[in-house]
């Protein structure tokens, strides 16, 4: 009876290492993976989002077409976007780019008299914000 009890319990639990091996590949690996990323990240971004075209994997080279961001802080538009960035690194807090390449960047920031006057709330810790507060971290 314990053999049966440790067999079943080193099936089930081959089975979740299984499930999780092959959830993180299927992530990682193609491309339904990096377009689930983009959907989860575009719920966290609190400003306008979008992108018309997504190619590629999260473990590989990534394509972007139709980028646009627009916040109160900021608007920013490029019409491709090529990354060769090992994302995995991110999970360290830091992301290695091999590779970044940007066709037509259309970059709006707020007037200098708005930034000496403290226009600029961005937060550096959220991504997409963080070009704008380039000028205006002394600021915050």
């Amino acid at each position: 009876m314990k053999r049966r009890i440790a067999l079943v319990s080193l099936s089930v639990l081959l089975l979740l290492i299984t499930g999780l091996a092959g959830g993180l590949a299927w992530l990682g690996l193609s491309e339904a993976g990096l377009q689930w990323s983009y959907r989860q990240l575009q719920r966290e971004i609190p400003a306008e989002f979008s992108v018309t075209g997504l190619k590629g994997r999260l473990l590989g080279r990534v394509q972007i077409s139709g980028l646009e961001y627009r916040s109160p802080q900021i608007e920013y538009e490029v019409d491709e976007i090529e990354l060769d960035a090992q994302l995995s690194s991110l999970l360290f807090g830091h992301i290695d780019i091999r590779q970044l390449s940007l066709r037509k960047l259309m970059l709006r920031l707020p007037a200098e008299s708005d930034l000496r006057t403290g226009y600029c709330s961005c937060q550096p810790s959220i991504c997409p914000g963080a070009l704008a507060c380039i000028d205006c971290w002394s600021m915050i």
